[in-house]
């Protein structure tokens, strides 16, 4: 911040922050506090923002229920994108034949060869 507000955000707060502070930036996540200081950037308000007005520019606006969403369907993204695993003939040709008893019947249907 005070690469951003130089002496000014000194003289307001000294070189340390002070507990507030700490607590508060302490939980936040990292996009959040990314927001935060994009956002601190581009008010172009000459004036160092209070803990409240900071903490304003890291919400991103959503509901804890978006939140949770969002955060499964990362996890999803992440699951989705594992490689698909080497084809088992076996499997396939049992999977087949399970279909085809399946389709004609149940299990005492006779079953072709694939």
């Amino acid at each position: 911040m005070g690469e951003i507000y130089g002496s000014q955000w000194f003289n307001e707060y000294g070189d340390e922050p002070n507990n507030s502070w700490i607590i508060e930036i302490e939980r936040l996540t990292l996009a959040e506090l990314a927001r935060g200081i994009e956002q601190c950037k581009r008010s172009r308000s000459p004036f160092v923002p209070r803990l409240p007005q900071f903490l304003g520019y890291c919400d991103d606006g959503l509901t804890q229920e978006q939140r949770a969403f969002n955060a499964r369907c990362k996890e999803m993204a992440n699951v989705l994108s594992l490689p698909r695993p080497e084809p088992n003939p076996e499997i396939r040709k049992a999977a087949i034949l399970e279909m085809k008893k399946l389709l004609r019947g149940g299990a005492n249907a006779t079953v072709e060869s694939v």
